[in-house]
């Protein structure tokens, strides 16, 4: 009887080896993510809109009562009632923000490369008018480098980076500058904002990357929520980057990100 004939080195593997196993769970794995994912995108929706119910009713009772009744109320009563519609219009203003943030995590890569230039450009109109109204020098440098990317995504990062580098500035005229540099790290691009505002302090640099974390006043630089970087920060990482803040030697703040310079 002749020995069983071993096989071939090529055979196919079976359904009892272990990195096809490993490849099924892995499979299964990343549908359920994907299920849960939706169903969180899905709760944030629902939730945004039943939470800003509340503010809304709130708010459009005290215009109400203001418009009818203003001029019949105490001075105190009228700054209370006015009190509340800022809060209330801060709280949807949470809200929204709150539901930014929670869908900024959703970055979907070009395979191609992106010109960055055309991003920020875009970035910049969408904000245009504000910009225009708050006399800002804006210079996008043209040559910025082409990377895979989500351009929607990144071009929120850029709206918001500008518009940060615009409010936090007292300068006459406040400028704002993106630029690149060589980078540190092997198969990244490192782009460069920077601004001649009031800075960050060198401890609070990780800071204004948390959400909610404001490091002034309520108000003392324009209503806002603290969490325009905290977005920045997240789409950032979601194409596989980070963000980080350093020190800017002509005053003023810089910050780094850095992206991969091909697709994953």
């Amino acid at each position: 009887m002749n020995p069983p004939v071993p096989p071939a080195p090529d055979a196919p593997l079976s359904s009892h080896d272990p990195e096809t196993a490993d490849a099924r769970a892995l499979r299964t794995a990343l549908s359920d993510l994907a299920r849960v994912t939706r169903d969180l995108n899905e709760f944030v929706h629902i939730a945004a809109h039943d939470l800003k119910e509340p503010f809304r009713t709130i708010s459009f009772q005290t215009s109400f009562v203001l418009e009818d009744h203003k001029d019949a109320l105490p001075a105190e009563a009228v700054a209370r009632l006015e009190n509340m519609q800022r809060v209330a219009q801060r709280g949807m203003c949470l809200v929204d923000d709150l539901t930014r943030f929670a869908r900024s995590g959703e970055v979907h890569c070009s395979r191609e490369p992106i010109p960055l230039f055309n991003v920020a450009t875009n970035a910049a109109a969408a904000i245009g008018t504000e910009l225009a109204d708050d006399g800002v020098d804006l210079k996008i440098s043209t040559d910025l480098p082409a990377v895979p990317c989500d351009s929607a995504a990144l071009s929120t990062a850029f709206s918001n980076l500008i518009a940060n580098a615009a409010r936090y500035n007292t300068a006459t005229p406040k400028q704002v500058r993106i630029t690149s540099r060589p980078a540190a790290a092997p198969g990244t691009v490192e782009i460069v904002v920077s601004d001649n505002g009031i800075g960050i302090p060198a401890n609070r640099r990780t800071d204004v990357f948390r959400v909610f974390r404001r490091l002034h006043r309520d108000n003392e630089f324009g209503p806002g929520t603290g969490i325009g970087l905290a977005i920045v920060k997240k789409i950032i990482e979601g194409h596989r980057g980070t963000v980080h803040v350093e020190e800017n030697p002509a005053g003023g703040s810089l910050l780094v990100l850095t992206l991969p310079a091909t697709a994953h």
